[in-house]
């Protein structure tokens, strides 16, 4: 992330007590920058150095997959009044890495069914994160005594990607990227084996 240092014209020196971190993991490489700029070190550690005494305001600039949780809104610390020599420290910022998280339902509507018959469930698959959730894919395994036919994503046909094995066929849809707060819905249709 990056950190802006907005002044009123004057400031000193900000150590290296000054950190960006993850749950208490440092985060490498992160940049602040304004009128001066800085990128954390391998211990997620930042410095301003060779500030001139005055009034500063640290703001670190996000990056993408990210959110900042410390310090609270508006996620700044100062105005920072800095004097001729001295050190500030403990201006930290808290960050926690966004997260796809996805929620899978499966239906049938029946209580019971009849050997030879079709029958079609709902497979619903929903972003319940905050960031997209790329290449997702579906799996389904069908137990003997049931046999794919068909199968429709959101109302349009897509037929699934058959795998036949000693437990049964195996089911396969990729989804592609699925959006925070997205949902897909499969319907799947199988003929029940005449026997079972």
């Amino acid at each position: 992330a990056k950190a802006d240092f907005v002044t009123d014209g004057t400031v000193n020196t900000l150590d290296r007590d000054c950190f960006v971190e993850h749950f208490g993991q440092s985060l490498q490489t992160w940049t602040a920058n304004g009128l001066w700029t800085t990128t954390t070190d391998a211990n997620g550690a930042y410095a301003f150095t060779d500030l001139v005494p005055g009034g500063y305001i640290v703001r670190e600039h996000q990056q993408a997959g990210w959110a900042q949780t410390f310090p609270a809104a508006p996620g700044e610390h100062g105005p920072i009044t800095v004097a001729a020599g001295q050190t500030v420290s403990d201006k930290d910022f808290g960050n926690r890495s966004l997260t796809a998280n996805l929620t899978v339902t499966k239906t049938d509507g029946l209580a019971s069914t009849l050997p030879g018959r079709e029958l079609t469930y709902t497979i619903v698959v929903r972003n319940v994160g905050e960031i997209p959730a790329e290449a997702t894919v579906v799996t389904d395994t069908l137990p003997p005594p049931a046999t794919y036919q068909h199968s429709t994503l959101d109302g349009v046909n897509a037929p699934a990607t058959v795998t036949t094995n000693a437990a049964g066929d195996q089911l396969q849809w990729s989804l592609g990227t699925l959006a925070a707060g997205a949902e897909r819905t499969l319907l799947v249709t199988v003929k029940l084996d005449d026997i079972f």
